[in-house]
Protein backbone atom coordinates (compact mmCIF):
# COMPACT_ATOMS: atom_id res chain seq x y z
CA UNK A 1 0.00 0.00 0.00
CA UNK A 2 2.83 2.67 1.37
CA UNK A 3 4.63 1.74 -2.19
CA UNK A 4 1.38 2.62 -4.49
CA UNK A 5 0.94 5.58 -2.49
CA UNK A 6 4.41 6.52 -2.93
CA UNK A 7 4.59 5.93 -6.59
CA UNK A 8 1.09 8.23 -6.95
CA UNK A 9 2.49 11.24 -5.64
CA UNK A 10 5.59 11.03 -7.36
CA UNK A 11 4.02 10.77 -10.69
CA UNK A 12 2.07 13.97 -9.75
CA UNK A 13 5.18 16.37 -8.72
CA UNK A 14 4.54 18.38 -11.90
CA UNK A 15 0.98 19.04 -10.10
CA UNK A 16 2.41 20.99 -6.92
CA UNK A 17 2.15 24.25 -8.89
CA UNK A 18 4.14 27.83 -8.14
CA UNK A 19 2.28 30.15 -9.93
CA UNK A 20 5.08 32.84 -9.49
CA UNK A 21 8.67 32.88 -8.28
CA UNK A 22 8.01 34.70 -4.89
CA UNK A 23 8.67 33.58 -1.10
CA UNK A 24 4.68 33.00 -0.83
CA UNK A 25 4.18 30.37 -3.45
CA UNK A 26 7.64 29.20 -2.80
CA UNK A 27 6.77 28.17 0.67
CA UNK A 28 2.91 26.88 -0.60
CA UNK A 29 5.09 24.44 -2.58
CA UNK A 30 7.15 23.25 0.26
CA UNK A 31 4.23 22.89 2.63
CA UNK A 32 2.63 20.63 -0.09
CA UNK A 33 5.68 18.49 -0.70
CA UNK A 34 6.24 18.43 3.65
CA UNK A 35 2.20 17.43 4.05
CA UNK A 36 3.01 14.44 1.23
CA UNK A 37 5.56 13.21 3.12
CA UNK A 38 3.93 13.67 6.50
CA UNK A 39 1.32 11.48 4.48
CA UNK A 40 2.95 8.84 3.44
CA UNK A 41 4.89 8.65 6.72
CA UNK A 42 1.84 8.35 9.21
CA UNK A 43 0.43 6.30 6.52
CA UNK A 44 3.67 3.78 6.94
CA UNK A 45 3.98 4.54 10.87
CA UNK A 46 0.48 2.83 11.45
CA UNK A 47 1.49 0.25 9.24
CA UNK A 48 4.75 -0.75 10.79
CA UNK A 49 2.81 -0.57 14.32
CA UNK A 50 4.00 2.23 15.73
CA UNK A 51 0.49 3.55 16.20
CA UNK A 52 1.80 6.49 18.56
CA UNK A 53 4.07 8.22 16.11
CA UNK A 54 1.61 7.78 13.69
CA UNK A 55 -0.94 9.74 15.23
CA UNK A 56 1.48 12.46 15.96
CA UNK A 57 1.70 12.46 12.24
CA UNK A 58 -1.76 12.75 12.34
CA UNK A 59 -1.97 15.44 14.54
CA UNK A 60 0.54 17.48 12.58
CA UNK A 61 -1.67 17.05 9.23
CA UNK A 62 -5.22 18.13 11.09
CA UNK A 63 -3.04 21.11 12.63
CA UNK A 64 -1.39 22.62 9.54
CA UNK A 65 -1.42 25.54 8.78
CA UNK A 66 1.72 27.27 7.92
CA UNK A 67 5.62 26.93 8.51
CA UNK A 68 5.08 27.42 12.56
CA UNK A 69 4.77 23.78 12.81
CA UNK A 70 8.15 22.91 11.18
CA UNK A 71 10.07 23.40 14.73
CA UNK A 72 7.32 20.82 16.46
CA UNK A 73 7.60 18.62 13.61
CA UNK A 74 11.57 18.42 13.18
CA UNK A 75 11.25 17.37 17.15
CA UNK A 76 9.17 14.77 16.84
CA UNK A 77 11.16 13.18 13.78
CA UNK A 78 13.90 13.53 15.94
CA UNK A 79 12.32 11.34 18.53
CA UNK A 80 11.03 8.90 16.39
CA UNK A 81 14.55 8.37 14.46
CA UNK A 82 16.07 7.73 18.11
CA UNK A 83 13.46 5.55 19.08
CA UNK A 84 14.16 3.57 16.12
CA UNK A 85 18.15 3.72 16.78
CA UNK A 86 17.25 2.42 20.37
CA UNK A 87 15.11 -0.58 19.31
CA UNK A 88 18.30 -1.71 17.19
CA UNK A 89 20.47 -1.64 19.96
CA UNK A 90 21.51 -5.26 21.25
CA UNK A 91 19.93 -5.90 24.67
CA UNK A 92 23.24 -6.86 26.05
CA UNK A 93 24.46 -3.47 25.43
CA UNK A 94 21.70 -1.96 27.38
CA UNK A 95 23.99 -2.86 31.14
CA UNK A 96 26.83 -0.75 29.46
CA UNK A 97 23.96 2.18 29.55
CA UNK A 98 23.16 1.83 32.92
CA UNK A 99 26.64 2.09 34.22
CA UNK A 100 27.42 5.32 32.00
CA UNK A 101 24.29 6.61 33.86
CA UNK A 102 25.45 5.37 37.45
CA UNK A 103 29.03 7.05 36.50
CA UNK A 104 26.79 9.79 35.11
CA UNK A 105 25.14 9.67 38.42
CA UNK A 106 28.31 9.74 40.93
CA UNK A 107 29.72 13.17 39.28
CA UNK A 108 26.14 14.80 39.24
CA UNK A 109 26.74 14.24 42.79
CA UNK A 110 30.09 15.08 42.94
CA UNK A 111 29.14 18.57 41.71
CA UNK A 112 25.95 19.10 44.24
CA UNK A 113 28.42 18.37 47.29
CA UNK A 114 31.44 20.68 45.51
CA UNK A 115 29.07 23.28 45.38
CA UNK A 116 27.54 22.79 49.18
CA UNK A 117 31.23 23.34 50.18
CA UNK A 118 32.77 25.95 47.86
CA UNK A 119 30.15 28.23 46.70
CA UNK A 120 29.21 31.10 48.86
CA UNK A 121 25.91 30.85 50.91
CA UNK A 122 26.14 33.78 53.06
CA UNK A 123 23.38 35.35 51.10
CA UNK A 124 21.20 32.50 52.74
CA UNK A 125 19.76 33.82 56.18
CA UNK A 126 17.91 30.45 57.10
CA UNK A 127 19.93 28.08 59.29
CA UNK A 128 19.90 24.73 58.34
CA UNK A 129 21.85 21.73 58.05
CA UNK A 130 23.03 22.16 54.45
CA UNK A 131 22.24 23.74 51.47
CA UNK A 132 20.46 22.95 48.44
CA UNK A 133 22.93 22.54 45.95
CA UNK A 134 22.17 21.34 42.01
CA UNK A 135 24.77 19.63 39.17
CA UNK A 136 24.53 20.63 35.74
CA UNK A 137 20.99 19.31 34.45
CA UNK A 138 19.48 22.48 35.53
CA UNK A 139 17.69 22.77 39.12
CA UNK A 140 18.15 20.93 42.09
CA UNK A 141 14.66 19.22 41.44
CA UNK A 142 15.73 17.92 37.72
CA UNK A 143 19.28 16.34 39.31
CA UNK A 144 17.37 14.69 42.07
CA UNK A 145 14.76 13.16 39.22
CA UNK A 146 18.18 12.04 37.59
CA UNK A 147 19.40 10.04 41.15
CA UNK A 148 16.08 8.74 41.04
CA UNK A 149 15.82 7.26 37.20
CA UNK A 150 19.18 5.49 37.92
CA UNK A 151 18.43 4.43 41.60
CA UNK A 152 17.04 1.08 40.39
CA UNK A 153 19.96 0.12 38.62
CA UNK A 154 22.20 0.50 41.87
CA UNK A 155 23.90 -2.19 43.46
CA UNK A 156 23.89 -1.88 47.12
CA UNK A 157 27.16 -0.38 47.72
CA UNK A 158 26.50 2.64 45.63
CA UNK A 159 23.79 3.94 48.00
CA UNK A 160 26.31 5.86 49.27
CA UNK A 161 26.71 7.79 46.61
CA UNK A 162 23.48 8.48 45.80
CA UNK A 163 22.37 9.19 49.29
CA UNK A 164 24.50 12.72 49.56
CA UNK A 165 23.32 13.54 45.84
CA UNK A 166 19.19 13.14 46.94
CA UNK A 167 19.85 14.83 50.47
CA UNK A 168 22.02 17.85 48.42
CA UNK A 169 19.08 18.38 46.16
CA UNK A 170 16.21 17.86 48.21
CA UNK A 171 12.99 17.34 46.60
CA UNK A 172 10.38 15.80 47.92
CA UNK A 173 9.06 14.65 44.35
CA UNK A 174 12.30 12.48 43.53
CA UNK A 175 12.06 11.09 46.87
CA UNK A 176 7.89 10.06 46.19
CA UNK A 177 9.51 8.83 42.80
CA UNK A 178 12.02 6.79 44.43
CA UNK A 179 9.64 5.18 46.98
CA UNK A 180 7.47 4.21 43.71
CA UNK A 181 10.74 1.89 42.31
CA UNK A 182 11.68 0.72 45.22
CA UNK A 183 8.29 -0.91 45.71
CA UNK A 184 8.42 -2.31 42.38
CA UNK A 185 11.59 -3.53 42.95
CA UNK A 186 10.53 -5.00 46.77
CA UNK A 187 7.28 -4.79 47.24
CA UNK A 188 8.16 -5.80 51.09
CA UNK A 189 9.39 -2.51 51.45
CA UNK A 190 6.18 -0.70 50.59
CA UNK A 191 5.08 -0.69 54.49
CA UNK A 192 8.47 0.77 55.84
CA UNK A 193 8.07 3.47 53.25
CA UNK A 194 4.87 4.31 53.62
CA UNK A 195 5.29 4.60 57.27
CA UNK A 196 8.56 6.74 56.92
CA UNK A 197 5.71 9.05 54.38
CA UNK A 198 3.39 9.26 56.80
CA UNK A 199 6.44 10.00 59.29
CA UNK A 200 7.31 13.14 57.29
CA UNK A 201 4.03 14.10 56.84
CA UNK A 202 3.11 13.96 60.82
CA UNK A 203 5.75 16.26 61.06
CA UNK A 204 5.44 18.61 58.84
CA UNK A 205 1.45 18.75 60.24
CA UNK A 206 3.11 18.73 63.61
CA UNK A 207 5.70 21.22 63.01
CA UNK A 208 7.37 20.59 66.24
CA UNK A 209 10.32 23.45 66.50
CA UNK A 210 13.88 22.67 66.62
CA UNK A 211 15.97 26.08 68.01
CA UNK A 212 13.12 28.16 67.40
CA UNK A 213 12.56 26.14 63.86
CA UNK A 214 10.07 24.15 62.33
CA UNK A 215 11.80 20.62 62.19
CA UNK A 216 11.82 20.27 58.46
CA UNK A 217 12.98 23.87 58.09
CA UNK A 218 16.30 22.68 58.81
CA UNK A 219 16.69 20.59 55.60
CA UNK A 220 18.19 22.00 52.63
CA UNK A 221 14.69 22.61 51.09
CA UNK A 222 12.48 23.91 53.98
CA UNK A 223 9.04 22.86 54.15
CA UNK A 224 6.90 25.16 52.08
CA UNK A 225 4.35 23.18 49.78
CA UNK A 226 3.52 26.34 47.89
CA UNK A 227 4.94 24.56 44.80
CA UNK A 228 2.92 22.27 45.23
CA UNK A 229 -0.15 24.45 45.44
CA UNK A 230 1.18 26.51 42.70
CA UNK A 231 1.01 23.53 41.02
CA UNK A 232 -2.68 22.44 41.68
CA UNK A 233 -3.80 25.74 40.46
CA UNK A 234 -1.80 25.22 37.14
CA UNK A 235 -3.84 21.86 36.78
CA UNK A 236 -7.48 22.95 37.08
CA UNK A 237 -6.49 26.24 35.00
CA UNK A 238 -5.50 24.47 32.42
CA UNK A 239 -8.32 21.40 32.19
CA UNK A 240 -10.78 24.48 32.77
CA UNK A 241 -8.99 26.10 29.65
CA UNK A 242 -9.01 22.67 27.64
CA UNK A 243 -12.38 22.08 27.80
CA UNK A 244 -13.85 25.76 27.46
CA UNK A 245 -11.12 27.05 24.92
CA UNK A 246 -12.70 25.29 21.43
CA UNK A 247 -9.93 22.80 21.29
CA UNK A 248 -10.58 19.57 22.24
CA UNK A 249 -9.46 17.46 19.69
CA UNK A 250 -6.26 19.24 18.59
CA UNK A 251 -5.12 21.25 21.53
CA UNK A 252 -4.25 24.86 21.98
CA UNK A 253 -0.56 23.82 19.62
CA UNK A 254 2.91 23.69 20.90
CA UNK A 255 4.10 25.72 23.37
CA UNK A 256 0.58 27.39 24.66
CA UNK A 257 0.75 25.68 27.63
CA UNK A 258 3.96 27.78 28.98
CA UNK A 259 2.29 31.29 27.68
CA UNK A 260 -0.97 30.36 29.09
CA UNK A 261 0.81 29.99 32.31
CA UNK A 262 2.50 32.86 32.09
CA UNK A 263 -0.57 34.92 31.28
CA UNK A 264 -2.53 33.68 34.75
CA UNK A 265 0.59 34.20 36.42
CA UNK A 266 0.20 37.44 36.51
CA UNK A 267 -3.95 37.56 37.91
CA UNK A 268 -3.06 34.75 40.57
CA UNK A 269 -2.03 35.74 44.30
CA UNK A 270 0.86 33.34 44.29
CA UNK A 271 3.96 32.73 41.60
CA UNK A 272 3.10 30.09 39.25
CA UNK A 273 5.41 27.62 37.35
CA UNK A 274 6.98 29.04 34.51
CA UNK A 275 7.23 27.52 31.28
CA UNK A 276 5.57 24.39 31.74
CA UNK A 277 2.64 22.91 32.81
CA UNK A 278 4.47 20.38 35.34
CA UNK A 279 2.63 17.68 34.20
CA UNK A 280 3.59 16.10 30.99
CA UNK A 281 0.17 14.40 30.62
CA UNK A 282 -1.59 17.26 30.73
CA UNK A 283 0.26 19.22 29.02
CA UNK A 284 -0.10 16.78 26.34
CA UNK A 285 -3.60 17.36 26.88
CA UNK A 286 -3.37 21.31 26.53
CA UNK A 287 -1.48 21.39 23.64
CA UNK A 288 -2.47 18.69 20.93
CA UNK A 289 -5.92 17.56 22.86
CA UNK A 290 -7.49 14.52 23.09
CA UNK A 291 -5.63 13.06 19.62
CA UNK A 292 -2.41 13.79 21.73
CA UNK A 293 -3.66 11.88 24.46
CA UNK A 294 -4.82 8.88 22.36
CA UNK A 295 -1.08 9.10 20.82
CA UNK A 296 0.15 9.01 24.58
CA UNK A 297 -2.48 6.04 25.85
CA UNK A 298 -0.85 3.98 22.48
CA UNK A 299 2.77 4.69 23.39
CA UNK A 300 1.83 3.96 27.05
CA UNK A 301 -0.01 1.06 26.92
CA UNK A 302 2.39 -1.90 25.66
CA UNK A 303 4.63 -0.61 28.09
CA UNK A 304 2.60 -1.41 30.75
CA UNK A 305 2.01 -4.77 29.53
CA UNK A 306 5.79 -5.48 29.96
CA UNK A 307 6.20 -4.68 33.21
CA UNK A 308 7.35 -7.14 35.56
CA UNK A 309 7.87 -6.75 39.50
CA UNK A 310 11.31 -6.90 40.38
CA UNK A 311 12.56 -5.19 36.94
CA UNK A 312 14.55 -2.26 37.31
CA UNK A 313 14.03 -0.80 34.17
CA UNK A 314 9.94 -1.09 34.79
CA UNK A 315 10.88 0.33 38.59
CA UNK A 316 12.86 3.38 36.37
CA UNK A 317 10.18 3.37 34.37
CA UNK A 318 7.45 3.67 37.08
CA UNK A 319 9.41 6.59 38.57
CA UNK A 320 9.42 8.47 35.89
CA UNK A 321 5.56 8.33 35.12
CA UNK A 322 5.21 9.41 38.83
CA UNK A 323 7.23 12.19 38.31
CA UNK A 324 5.43 13.24 35.12
CA UNK A 325 2.44 14.00 37.25
CA UNK A 326 4.60 16.99 39.27
CA UNK A 327 6.94 18.24 36.68
CA UNK A 328 8.32 17.63 33.28
CA UNK A 329 11.27 14.85 33.09
CA UNK A 330 9.85 13.77 30.12
CA UNK A 331 10.70 17.26 28.37
CA UNK A 332 13.76 17.48 29.77
CA UNK A 333 16.96 17.19 27.08
CA UNK A 334 18.35 14.50 29.49
CA UNK A 335 16.00 12.67 31.51
CA UNK A 336 13.45 12.47 28.74
CA UNK A 337 16.13 10.87 26.57
CA UNK A 338 16.73 8.48 29.64
CA UNK A 339 12.99 7.91 29.59
CA UNK A 340 12.52 7.16 26.56
CA UNK A 341 15.66 4.53 26.32
CA UNK A 342 14.11 3.17 29.01
CA UNK A 343 10.50 2.59 27.39
CA UNK A 344 12.17 1.51 24.13
CA UNK A 345 13.98 -1.24 26.20
CA UNK A 346 10.84 -2.21 27.80
CA UNK A 347 9.04 -2.75 24.53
Amino acid sequence: MIEALTWLFSSALSANRVPMVAMRDLATARDRWLLTVLTLGTVWLANAGLLWLALIGLWHLCRWRDQSLHASLLLWVGIGATWALIRNVPAEWFILITWAWLAGAAWQAFLCIRSAIKDDWSMIKRPSLGHRTKGSLGSPVLTAFYFTLTAPFAPWWFWPVLAPGFYATCSWSALIGLGAALVWLAPQTGLPLAASGLAVALAWWWSPTLRGQRLLEWTPRGDSVDGWRARWVVTRLLVVEWWHGGHRWLGHGPGSASKAVRLWSSRQGMELPNGEAHNDPLQVLYEMGLVGVLALIAFVAPILLHLRVGDPWAAAWLAGAVLSLGHWPWRHPVLGLMLLVISARLV
